[in-house]
């Protein structure tokens, strides 16, 4: 974990997903990922994490994240795609859209 340190003394510590894979959790565990177009580093960086826990993924993909590679570690976890769009939630390829942004990983 790294600390880090804000001008007005709120410091704040962070845990890798590789940290957190080795805890167990006994029920449901949601994620949220926004990480403005690096989302192949985390699922690429963390499969043990997503392998281990599981959890339901509330994730942005942008038209520069590399959706294809996401797409297939997800998918060989055992991952299914919904996109949530206005009239509701549609299951769906992992594909960039221009407004529906926001989608739902889950086992």
């Amino acid at each position: 974990s790294q600390d880090f340190y804000f001008k007005n003394g709120v410091e704040i510590e962070f845990i890798s997903l590789l940290q957190l894979s080795s805890i167990e959790f006994n029920r449901s565990t949601v994620i949220k990922i926004d990480v403005e177009g690096f989302e192949l580093n985390i699922f690429k960086y963390s499969k043990k994490f997503f392998e281990n826990i599981k959890p339901i993924i509330f994730c942005e993909i942008l038209g520069t994240s590399n959706y294809h590679e996401i797409e297939t570690i997800l998918k060989d976890l055992g991952y299914r795609f919904f996109n949530i769009q206005s009239m509701g939630i549609t299951e769906a390829s992992l594909r960039p859209h221009k407004v529906y942004k926001d989608w739902i990983f889950k086992i």
